[in-house]
């Protein structure tokens, strides 16, 4: 009973990913709690799509990078930890919320930036990320764990489509979220 909460599942990579390079597709287990248009972010930039995906604790906790990308940055600041059914926001729209958790800065080939943040909820534990800047990784690549879950939000340019709505679950290398127009 007790090893199912440590179990690794296997990455099944969704096979659209070798022919269409514009998919990103999910990089954790978990649900889709929200998604966001024109959303300015400290760190990744301004006029953004948030994509938030929650990770319940029963879950298989690996990270998985959602495309052929290289790492551009990685800055952790400590983190206190939030209630997970919250979204981030600040108090006010004129001071932004406090810079807290994992953040990595990832490229594609074409150049477009994405952003991956992880806050770790109440219960959870802080996100153990194994990347540094300039590593190369493909779709499905782990590159970490969650223990006990958290909270993936995802920052993309405004020219991809989001392919998920809220509610929905999704699965790390399976799940398309987005498409880029």
């Amino acid at each position: 009973g007790v090893l199912l909460l440590f179990r690794k599942n296997p990455v099944r990579v969704n096979e659209a990913a070798t022919t269409k390079s514009n998919v990103l597709f999910s990089p954790v287990n978990g649900e889709v709690k929200s998604v966001r248009s024109k959303v300015d972010h400290q760190v990744f930039g301004n006029d953004l799509v948030e994509v938030q995906i929650l990770i319940p604790w029963w879950k298989e906790w690996g990270l998985c990078l959602p495309a052929n990308l290289m790492v551009v940055d990685r800055v952790y600041r400590p983190e206190q930890p939030f209630f997970r059914y919250k979204l981030f926001s600040s108090v006010d729209e004129a001071t932004p919320a406090p810079l807290q958790g994992h953040y990595v800065t990832m490229a594609r080939s074409g150049g477009d930036q994405i952003g991956l943040h992880f806050a770790r909820c109440l219960l959870g534990r802080s996100a153990q990320i194994n990347l540094e800047p300039g590593d190369k990784g493909k779709l499905g690549a782990r590159f970490g764990f969650f223990p006990w879950g958290g909270t993936a939000l995802l920052y993309l340019p405004g020219n991809y489509e989001i392919l998920v709505k809220t509610g929905e679950q999704v699965v790390a290398g399976e799940t398309p979220l987005a498409t880029e127009l």
